[in-house]
């Protein structure tokens, strides 16, 4: 579905990204009702829950309002907030040979994460 739609449009950020976790072996579904771009499975979406909100990022840098507000989304519906930053310019040619980076981000909880 992605592929298509893309294709017909401009390639971007997105679908740079879109192939990066499919070349790794996730199911990446769109996640537009999650607040993301994607949503990515570690097995058919049928048999496992999301792991990830995925967040799109193609600028240098990223604002820590931006990266609040993917992380608050992502937690509000018990998911992992993943932020994909695509590095370069994308191209038909380039889409998918860009350099891409990933970050999990999460809040810090006392009770989870306080050594023992």
């Amino acid at each position: 579905w992605y592929q298509r739609r893309v294709r017909a449009s401009k390639c971007d950020g997105r679908y740079a990204a879109y192939l990066y976790l499919k070349r790794r072996g996730y199911v990446v579904k769109p996640a537009i009702a999650f607040g993301g771009h994607f949503l990515v499975y570690d097995g058919r979406p049928g048999d496992v829950h999301a792991k990830y909100v995925v967040t799109v990022v193609t600028t240098p840098t990223i604002r820590g309002v931006e990266v609040n507000v993917a992380r608050r989304c992502a937690e509000s519906v018990a998911k992992e907030c993943l932020l994909v930053q695509v590095v370069g310019e994308v191209t038909e040619e380039t889409v998918g040979r860009v350099e891409v980076r990933c970050i999990s981000v999460g809040r810090w909880r006392a009770e989870r994460d306080r050594e023992k």
